[in-house]
């Protein structure tokens, strides 16, 4: 459900981003701005706390340093789990960063378009978290579908340069690419829970998820110094072979 929620805003966001941009550019950062405020004061208000907050207190294991850091990496598979976090939100935030250039560059999109594919994407991630993932997860086991979901990102990533014409091919391309993102982030999180006490969920999902936004940060400026220095192309290239070995490893590991 949570996956879900995320897909929800991943239609609305672009799609209203795209809308608001013809009235400025700059208006669709000012309203993203006033909705992440609002999100931090309903959490603040209304977010219960969903651990015993005396334990986690007296819990060193609990504490955010680079001790802790170390010692949750050499615990697996959450070690493994962390750095392929990483490297899954890095090679699919090249993706995300450098897209609205690349079709702008192939098919002359403006922000509108984009802003439509990019809810395409949202809409295939809110109906396959919804309705396909609780059926495929009864049927298979969960490091199953993680190592296919890593598959189907490397397929969708590499395709995408792959089948730009004619035009049409690139939603195919995305699909692909939106099942395996649609089937990793909750999969992931969901076997790393599995492998930590309740009192340590906070520290440990949070040096996953801290993972997942540093990845988020390097791969858009790795994807713009790939586009712009070797061409529109090469960072879809490199993200897919990002994911490709990092299924190989992975497929051996788990």
């Amino acid at each position: 459900m949570i996956g879900a929620a995320f897909g929800l805003g991943f239609i609305f966001g672009p799609a209203l981003g795209g809308l608001l941009a013809k009235i400025s550019y700059s208006t669709p950062a000012y309203f993203a701005a006033g909705i992440a405020m609002l999100t931090v004061v309903t959490t603040y208000f209304f977010l219960k706390e969903s651990v015993d907050v005396k334990v986690v207190a007296k819990s060193p294991r609990a504490q955010l340093n680079l001790t802790e850091l170390k010692r949750v990496l050499s615990i697996q598979p959450i070690g493994l789990l962390i750095v392929a976090f990483f490297l899954f939100n890095t090679a699919v935030s090249i993706q995300q960063g450098i897209f609205a250039l690349w079709t702008q560059r192939t098919y002359k999109f403006g922000p509108t378009e984009n802003g439509w594919l990019f809810a395409y994407i949202g809409i295939i991630v809110v109906i396959i978290q919804l309705r396909i993932l609780p059926f495929i997860i009864k049927k298979f086991p969960e490091k199953t579908i993680l190592r296919t979901a890593f598959v189907l990102t490397a397929i969708g990533l590499m395709s995408i340069p792959l089948l730009q014409r004619p035009e049409f091919l690139i939603y195919i391309s995305l699909f692909i690419l939106s099942f395996g993102n649609a089937f990793t982030n909750p999969v992931i999180q969901s076997i790393a829970s599995e492998n930590v006490p309740k009192e340590e969920y906070g520290g440990t999902l949070g040096f996953l998820q801290s993972a997942g936004s540093m990845g988020r940060i390097v791969g858009p400026a790795l994807g713009d110094e790939l586009f712009f220095r070797f061409g529109k192309d090469t960072p879809f290239i490199i993200a897919a072979m990002i994911m490709f070995l990092l299924a190989g490893y992975i497929w051996k590991k788990i």
